[in-house]
């Protein structure tokens, strides 16, 4: 995400919600070879548009949520809601 490319993943939960979410990429079934190839087909099919937005998702959602920067500045945040208890 952090470098700005297309992800394709083929697994569940965090990481299948993750790039779900951040809309920087697809997302195929684990252990099923026909969606791997499916997913990786419809990749091959868009256009460099399409694929320079997603890629552009990505980054952008790196940068906000899962930098070093983002991370000291939610801890930051905590540790600031802590001390007023």
């Amino acid at each position: 995400m952090a470098i700005g490319k297309p992800i394709l993943v083929a697994v569940k939960c965090d990481a299948a919600n993750l790039v779900k979410e951040a809309r920087c990429g697809l997302i195929a079934e684990p252990e099923n070879p026909v969606s791997l190839a499916n997913a990786a087909l419809k990749l091959k099919s868009m256009t460099k548009e399409e694929l320079q937005i997603m890629g552009a998702n990505g980054k952008e959602y790196y940068s906000r949520e899962l930098s070093m920067e983002a991370g000291v500045s939610k801890f930051t945040k905590v540790f600031k809601e802590l001390r007023r208890c």
